[in-house]
């Protein structure tokens, strides 16, 4: 159960997407009679988009003929699986300008090294790249021909998408600029590499290490260091103590949204605590904490409900 005040974030997680059937044809069919949305034909959602086994061939030309496009959102197009690297060359050729690239899924279409040459690039989401990217080696070519672009890049989701050994902090380096970084389900992630975050990543806001059950209180106190984050997933971080949660809030006080889902360390005096090193908490999952029930779930809620 997560608990809320009436004007509290909503975590918009890609893993629990909201948008129900109709709302996606009747989406997919918007964008179908206008081509793109947004002023100026800047964004192009294709989500789940089924009509595009008809467009598949001519991708590239279709993008071309929007100039001005610079968000793209190609996840679930299921046809692009079926050719090898056709969607990252069909990207790079029509949309040499976008900024914004979400392809979640598609491993066996896009060669992260060729996006390489989509030189004004801040954000990308290649979520449940299960396969492709396992080999270390892989990784390097990527951080290779990435090399200009990751000082620009202000957001990343890699939610289960991770090499074999967990991500290294060298991967950091060069990513001081980021804002939103989700590596949900990295179960490899070890507290070295949470430190290279802190350390690398000074401008964070948004942290989802959520499943990654091998950080310990050690990463967790390295993490306190991030004093812009405002919202951050530890959804079973189960070596995680009361005392380390409560210190990384009383360093991270611009914190508005944080769950602990499935933490049994987790106390009632501990939320409170956090509760009030951060006035600006509109959110608080803490489904799943053992010790936290009955009255003391209430008096933790009572608290966000008199904000």
């Amino acid at each position: 159960m997560e608990a809320t005040r009436n004007s509290g974030p909503v975590a918009d997680c890609c893993r629990h997407c909201s948008i129900g059937p109709t709302q996606k044809h009747s989406r997919v069919s918007n964008n179908r009679r206008k081509g793109a949305s947004g002023p100026a034909g800047k964004k192009l959602e294709l989500k789940n988009c089924t009509f595009m086994k008809v467009i598949s061939k001519n991708f590239a030309f279709a993008l071309s003929a929007l100039p001005n496009l610079v968000v793209l959102n190609c996840s679930g197009c299921k046809f692009f699986s079926e050719k090898k690297w056709a969607l990252s060359n069909a990207i790079v050729a029509g949309a040499p300008n976008i900024t914004h690239l979400t392809v979640d899924g598609f491993e066996q279409a896009i060669d992260l090294s060729v996006l390489g040459e989509l030189k004004f690039l801040s954000s990308l989401s290649i979520a449940s790249f299960w396969e492709k990217m396992k080999r270390p080696e892989d990784w390097q070519v990527w951080q290779d021909s990435f090399q200009s672009i990751w000082p620009h890049i202000s957001s990343l989701n890699l939610t289960y998408t991770q090499p074999d050994g967990g991500l290294q902090p060298d991967f950091f380096t060069h990513l001081s600029k980021l804002r939103s970084l989700s590596l949900y389900g990295h179960g490899a992630l070890a507290d070295r590499t949470c430190a290279a975050i802190a350390n690398c990543c000074p401008e964070l806001e948004r942290l989802d290490i959520g499943q990654c059950t091998r950080v310990s209180d050690t990463g967790l106190t390295k993490l306190a260091t991030l004093h812009h984050l405002k919202w951050l997933n530890l959804y079973q971080c189960t070596r995680l103590t009361d005392s380390a949660v409560q210190h990384l809030a009383s360093r991270c006080r611009k914190l508005e949204h944080l769950s602990v889902y499935g933490l049994d360390k987790m106390t009632v005096q501990g939320m409170l605590s956090v509760l009030e090193f951060c006035p600006n908490m509109g959110s608080l999952d803490m489904g799943g904490c053992k010790k936290i029930t009955g009255d003391g779930r209430g008096q933790v809620e009572k608290v966000l409900e008199l904000r």
